[in-house]
């Protein structure tokens, strides 16, 4: 049985980032990615004010892509492209660039709106890993025909030839297709990660702390051990020198050199206390250190235990998102069939 080629039809692409909203409040300065395989489409940097952001040409990417006409003829296969949020840092000398979120789009589904839709706006809720609450980001996307002969240099509306649309995606049923289920899963891994960098970092931060001040103290009384051992050499010898010139001395000259040794043995015993107390009190600050240590751990337990519950809520987003495309699928299945069936009775 002979199969028929499908036609493939050459589309230009104008996608604009229209405006971002409820952006993380640490960062400024951000960049859209496109990506499909080992393609990747970048905007210019994007600069934020009051976590809000409503960039011009700088967030405008051009390009070409091919679409595959489907089977039954009215529209065209499923081409997906990864759109990720990328927060920028100079400061950082490692890291400059990481993504933060990300969703994804579907370029066929711009390719079979109607040229009278008018323009409408794709809006994308991107989960960060960080904070409750998403990102919004609005973009723009029209997709023409290479019939028409439309050039990007020659200041021609790119939207003219077909479709220039942008479609929005929030709570109804079709807008968790623009965010579809790998995004959602891609979101859940990457908090996984980053509270398990976090979580690391802290612990690995504990011990060297600890391990820092358990040398300090032993550094410490170490040397005070050593003070203490000179001192009681210094006043045994001071005793054999005195004991040793007492035979030709009277007892006056013996009883002046015991006195000045007392007195000298005693200064070092003070100083020794002096100095064993503040061990002592050093010490005490370990612990209390050591008590701080111990309570940061608790705290990064508490930030482990939100963790799961955040991924537990996105696993519930998951399961919602699952059961809406199926019920999505379910109607674009029933409409693919009701037009066939309008086309054939038309056509009889």
């Amino acid at each position: 049985m002979m199969h028929r080629k499908r036609e493939v039809v050459k589309f230009n692409v104008d996608f604009d980032v229209l405006r971002m909203e409820n952006l993380p409040p640490k960062y400024t300065t951000f960049r859209i990615l496109l990506t499909r395989g080992s393609k990747i489409k970048k905007t210019n940097e994007i600069k934020a004010t009051d976590r809000t952001a409503r960039p011009g040409d700088e967030a405008s990417l051009r390009f070409t892509t091919t679409l595959e006409r489907s089977s039954d003829g009215f529209g065209f296969d499923e081409k997906t492209y990864k759109l990720s949020l990328m927060r920028i840092n100079n400061r950082a000398t490692l890291h400059k660039e990481k993504k933060i979120g990300s969703a994804h789009i579907n370029l066929a589904e711009y390719a079979t709106k109607s040229r009278d839709s008018g323009e409408e706006e794709t809006k994308l809720a991107l989960s960060m890993a960080d904070y409750p609450s998403p990102t919004w980001v609005s973009i723009s996307v029209c997709l023409s025909s290479g019939k028409g002969g439309h050039h990007y240099d020659d200041g021609s509306d790119g939207c003219s030839e077909a479709s220039g649309f942008h479609t929005t995606a929030v709570s109804h049923a079709t807008s968790y297709q623009s965010q579809s289920m790998a995004s959602i899963e891609e979101d859940q891994s990457m908090m996984d990660d980053v509270d398990e960098e976090e979580q690391n970092e802290e612990e690995e931060e504990e011990k060297d702390e600890r391990a820092l001040m358990s040398e300090q103290a032993s550094s410490r009384l170490i040397a005070s051990s050593g003070r203490a051992a000179a001192g009681r050499g210094e006043g045994s010898a001071a005793q054999a020198a005195a004991r040793g010139g007492g035979g030709g001395s009277s007892g006056a000259g013996r009883e002046s050199e015991q006195s000045s040794t007392k007195t000298h043995l005693e200064a070092q015993i003070k100083e020794l206390v002096g100095q064993l107390k503040a061990t002592e009190a050093e010490l005490t600050r370990a612990k209390l250190d050591e008590a701080e240590v111990l309570k940061r751990r608790e705290s990064v337990a508490a930030r482990a235990t939100k963790a799961a519950a955040r991924r537990a809520g996105l696993q519930a987003r998951l399961d919602v998102v699952r059961g809406t495309t199926q019920m999505v699928e379910a109607e674009r299945d029933e409409t693919k069939r009701r037009a066939v069936a309008v086309e054939r009775g038309g056509g009889a």
